[in-house]
């Protein structure tokens, strides 16, 4: 029984000290004899949904700095961890952000960090350069780009759960995006990455050749750069074989038959989708896809967020074409995005 056992429950936080400017680890504590089993209960489960999960921080009053020794821990029954990669405090456990962090240590007011797309937001928009080169089709790839953005952060599958349990052998517990969502997703996603579409890669150097802001270049750079690494590398490990994220979706998308009917998919795509079914969980095929696309997501999101801050300061400042393409939520849906003003 729960109620019986001792719990401990530790967590480890990075701090920085503003004024030696430099990095510390906070170790703090707590013990399931010193508060109730309504909130031990409420912890645990926030503890199984992964240890990085910033629910925590709800809690985060009730936990006291380490004063145990290596014996200590020996009189519990269970010892559990909580490390958020992304949450800092001050050495008076005030919370700090990654921005607040940078402008310690770099004297700059507006610091840049790759992968924070809040540290870049803090530039004003940008003029633009070479208005005389714009086209109507650069107008049309920014847009698209930002539509199929949005369509995908505002979808049910982007608000579904992930997560999954298993042993070597067998599922214990699942929970992803209906196969209906799944698909509609999909569909964007290729768009953003496929060889034929690389949506993502136009968008960014569409956006490059035009804004006159080095900072801003080297920035989105690196996000198209992670991006394509990222598709490049594997995120999910199978057992059988080493397979890329971007294999992945080819398998999923053609192999499946998701995209293309039969006489038109590459063969090599079905049989490596039948090999994988062999050796690997049907659960955790479908959790290797959605996870890819769920980080590759992130990468889309950063870059959507300062483009459309820049492009909607040229439109409504340069004398350039607006978008000519159909918005998706306007033709066929029921809602509308705050994009679709253009």
């Amino acid at each position: 029984m729960l109620e019986a056992r001792r719990i401990l429950i530790t967590w480890q936080i990075r701090c920085f000290d503003t004024e030696s400017k430099t990095f510390f680890d906070r170790h703090l504590i707590l013990d399931s004899e010193h508060i109730s089993f309504t909130v031990l209960q409420r912890i645990l489960a926030i503890q199984k949904k992964g240890p990085q999960n910033k629910d925590i921080l709800e809690f985060r009053d009730v936990f006291r700095e380490s004063d145990l020794s290596g014996d200590d821990y020996k009189k519990y029954d269970s010892i559990y961890g909580f490390y958020l990669t992304d949450y800092f405090e001050d050495k008076n456990a005030n919370r700090m952000d990654e921005i607040t962090i940078m402008r310690y240590l770099t004297g700059h007011e507006k610091p840049i960090i790759w992968g924070n797309a809040k540290s870049i937001l803090q530039l004003d928009p940008s003029p633009i350069k070479d208005i005389e080169k714009w086209r109507q089709n650069d107008s049309d790839i920014i847009a698209h780009f930002i539509q199929v953005q949005r369509q995908i952060v505002e979808s049910r599958w982007a608000k579904s759960k992930l997560r999954i349990q298993y042993t070597e052998n067998c599922t214990e517990s699942a929970t992803l995006p209906d196969f209906e969502s799944l698909v509609y997703a999909s569909i964007y996603f290729r768009q953003l990455s496929s060889e034929d579409d690389k949506l993502f890669k136009l968008a960014c150097d569409t956006y490059n050749r035009f804004v006159d802001n080095d900072a801003k270049k080297q920035w989105i750079k690196h996000e198209r750069k992670a991006f394509d690494k990222l598709l490049n590398a594997q995120i999910f490990p199978f057992r059988s074989q080493i397979i890329t994220n971007r294999e992945l979706i080819e398998i999923f998308l053609y192999g499946a038959l998701i995209i293309h009917a039969p006489n038109q998919i590459n063969h090599s795509n079905r049989t490596k989708l039948e090999q994988l079914l062999k050796v690997e969980l049907r659960e955790k095929i479908g959790y290797g896809v959605n996870s890819c696309y769920k980080h590759l997501l992130n990468y889309v999101s950063n870059v959507a967020l300062l483009i459309y801050k820049d492009y909607s300061y040229w439109l409504n400042n340069y004398n350039i074409p607006k978008p000519n393409i159909y918005w998706h939520s306007k033709l066929f849906g029921t809602y509308s995005s705050s994009a679709d003003k253009y």
